[in-house]
């Protein structure tokens, strides 16, 4: 392997992907390391996607789907159901994210990009200016420096890249969701409808989901936000859950994580290195979903990135564009979304009972997504216009 390139891109999950990708399209050598041994794996996610979000990016392959969802359905603490049918551009799918990534990771392969896995980051160099200039890795047990331009940082939610750049990547723990899953087979579940448990008995601070992946097999996992983790351990909630509602059924993998919840990070660029995905914070601070998010972040990365290699021009006045328009085009409305996740936070097991009640007074082919988070703010009035405009 050559020691230097124009960009290196630290992590190859979707975010990583998509900036290496549009990195590399018009010409650029770009290097693309993952830390695990497999693109794609393990999956450490809900694997639930938006249809016209994804589709805005990337041409949509049905190997990717395991389910495609047109419904959901709310449960409060008191076990009020609030069943809602989505709009035609309202619906999901549930991927198959060791395929889906893996096909990302080709399609920046088939550019160009150079992907390399096991291949662990463990630290940066820089010039004598001062910017970021390549990284210190052990690519296959051999320990190597590789010389860049510019690094993008798709390293998760920890981001050590960030952090080894000087980037403030600190969460506050009222920020930060602390997850497990379970893949759960044997049940018997509607294969095109998610349903979503809240109020604290089931996930203090978050809420529990059951993502369908086929007619007997679904992801279920649940959230605990960081400050409310005295209450349990996530996979204590997750397992008394499982006994009580799926007690013959079997259970083919743990995962767990944190999953950021905060706005998007104040600085996303330094000079020769931009952030992308979860180490940028570009998860959806109110459900907690970050695929399409990190995708579309990596994509406006990668094109600012392409642009100062031909501008030879890596400062992180040039790079800044790339935060202006991410800003534009999703992070002004996670600014939305993150003030709505902070009120419903305040609000208690009784108010989720009295918000799904008075859901369930609107007769059922008038219930959309929309309606329901404007009765949730009820109480607010001030949050409804960022209500209308986040949904």
């Amino acid at each position: 392997m050559k020691s230097n390139w124009d960009v290196i891109v630290v992590g190859g999950g979707p975010a990583g992907s998509m900036a290496a990708w549009n990195s590399a399209k018009d010409g650029a050598s770009v290097l693309m390391l993952e830390k695990d041994r497999e693109i794609g794996a393990p999956v450490r996610c809900g694997e639930g996607v938006g249809e016209v979000g994804l589709s805005n990016i990337v041409k949509i392959d049905k190997r990717w789907i395991k389910a495609k969802i047109d419904k959901m359905n709310i449960i409060s603490p008191d076990n009020t159901s609030v069943k809602v049918n989505f709009k035609e551009k309202e619906h999901g799918y549930i991927l198959d994210r060791r395929i889906f990534d893996n096909d990302l990771a080709l399609l920046a392969s088939q550019a160009g990009v150079t992907v390399k896995t096991k291949s662990y980051v463990h630290g940066l160099t820089f010039s004598n200016d001062g910017f970021v200039n390549g990284v210190k890795a052990n690519v296959l047990g051999k320990d190597v420096k590789l010389n860049s331009k510019i690094v993008i940082g798709a390293d998760g939610v920890e981001s050590r890249i960030g952090r080894f750049a000087g980037l403030k990547t600190a969460f506050n723990m009222c920020d930060i969701g602390s997850c497990v899953q379970a893949v759960v087979s044997g049940i018997d579940i509607d294969p095109n409808t998610m349903q979503f448990y809240v109020g604290d008995k089931y996930s203090p601070g978050g809420y529990l989901w059951i993502f369908p992946k086929g007619k007997d097999i679904a992801n279920i996992g649940l959230g605990i936000l960081g400050d409310r983790c005295n209450s349990g351990r996530p996979k204590d909630f997750l397992d008394k859950f499982l006994s009580k509602h799926y007690p013959n059924s079997s259970i083919l993998n743990y995962t767990a994580g944190g999953v950021p919840l905060a706005k998007t990070l104040d600085k996303i660029v330094t000079d020769g290195l931009v952030l992308v995905g979860d180490a940028a914070r570009t998860v959806n601070p109110l459900s907690g979903g970050g695929v399409v998010s990190g995708m579309n972040n990596g994509r406006l990365a990668g094109i600012r990135v392409a642009e100062a290699i031909k501008e030879n021009n890596f400062s992180k006045e040039f790079l800044k564009k790339y935060s202006d328009n991410w800003h534009k085009a999703d992070g002004k409305n996670h600014e939305r979304l993150y003030k709505i996740k902070n009120f419903i936070l305040s609000l208690t097991d009784d108010d989720l009972n009295h918000i799904a009640k008075k859901v369930s007074a609107i007769p059922f082919e008038k219930r959309s997504v929309l309606k329901v988070f404007k009765i949730v703010v009820w109480r607010k009035p001030s949050l409804i216009l960022d209500v209308i405009k986040a949904f």
